[in-house]
């Protein structure tokens, strides 16, 4: 006990000082400015907002687990070829994860996806294609946007036929 104190007295009293980091980041509204600029130059909007709109959302997608509840986005144009998949190629390159376009979904792929961010394309043609299907894919999109959501599905197993559920909140 005697040899553990006079070990213990030779302990330094405050921690040493760590090295300051060498990284340091920028403010995020220099950063939310930056994005803004690479919407604008790459996309023709409707309204030049919308670029800030775009730049927040993807601000989202790194910080959205820090929320209860998570907004999507929805890009909609009254006619085709306009430029909508152009905003999701960015938002791609720009997205926590860098997640991968996903075109017309189905309810299985959404639920059991393991990515965070998900990117939808031309979800609006399962409207016309298959109603049951677009009607699936938009209850499971429904309940992602809050934190604790889940999709529970009955999976064929060996022991009986268990509920399995699949959280579902997220970007």
């Amino acid at each position: 006990d005697v040899q553990r104190l006079k070990n213990l007295s030779r302990l330094p009293l405050s921690p040493p000082k760590q090295k300051e980091s060498p990284v340091t980041f920028p403010p995020l509204a220099s950063v939310l400015d930056q994005v803004e600029a690479i919407m604008l130059k790459y996309l023709t909007l409707p309204n030049p907002h919308f670029a800030m709109v775009l730049a927040l959302w993807i601000a989202n997608t790194y910080t959205y687990h820090l929320f209860d509840y998570c907004g999507y986005l929805n890009i909609r144009s009254a006619t085709p070829r306009c430029g909508k998949t152009k905003v999701l190629e960015i938002l791609e390159l720009l997205a926590e994860g860098t997640p991968p376009i996903t075109t017309q979904p189905t309810p299985a792929v959404l639920f059991r996806t393991t990515r965070k961010v998900i990117l939808l394309d031309e979800v609006d043609k399962l409207r016309n294609k298959d109603k049951d299907t677009y009607g699936e894919v938009m209850a499971i999109l429904n309940c992602r946007f809050k934190r604790g959501s889940s999709v529970e599905r009955v999976e064929r197993g060996e022991k009986g036929m268990p509920v399995k559920s699949y959280p579902g909140y997220g970007p």
